[in-house]
């Protein structure tokens, strides 16, 4: 982490763990950039990890390759009656990331992703955890920054 983020690293302390239930898109992450959630700086890393396979059909994760380079987006498109998401971007090419159960995908604060519902019979499990550099400000409603 401190090789990807230019310095020493720290884990923020609010580790969100997700249940996403077949069929229910109440919860969906439609298209967004976790930035507008953790703020504090740009440079923030998301480690996702599955807690089970994951492919399309169980709600796996769509990025769009070189998004963040793009930088802060406006979130100014209302979805599902209550999320945002931002209506410029569509367009550019998506790519669908199935993963293993305990396969780890990192993607920085500013890359557009999107989970796809979950179509299976069973429960999606995942983690996200999020590491920042230490030396950069980070939002306190993300917890304590803990140095790795």
């Amino acid at each position: 982490m401190s090789d990807l983020l230019g310095g020493r690293a720290g884990l923020m302390g609010k580790i969100p763990f997700r249940i996403d239930l077949p069929g229910v898109t109440r919860e969906l992450a439609v298209w967004h950039q976790d930035y507008r959630y953790v703020r504090g700086n740009t440079d923030i890393i998301t480690a996702w990890v599955p807690l089970q396979d994951t492919p399309y059909v169980r709600g796996c994760l769509m990025v769009m390759p070189g998004s963040q380079e793009l930088g802060i987006i406006e979130h100014d498109h209302e979805v599902l009656g209550k999320r945002h998401s931002p209506s410029g971007v569509f367009g550019r090419e998506v790519r669908y990331v199935e993963m293993r159960r305990g396969d780890l995908l990192l993607f920085h604060s500013l890359l557009l992703h999107s989970s796809t519902l979950n179509m299976s019979p069973t429960v999606r499990l995942s983690i996200q955890a999020r590491y920042s550099a230490l030396s950069a400000p980070t939002d306190p409603s993300m917890g304590q920054v803990i140095p790795v």
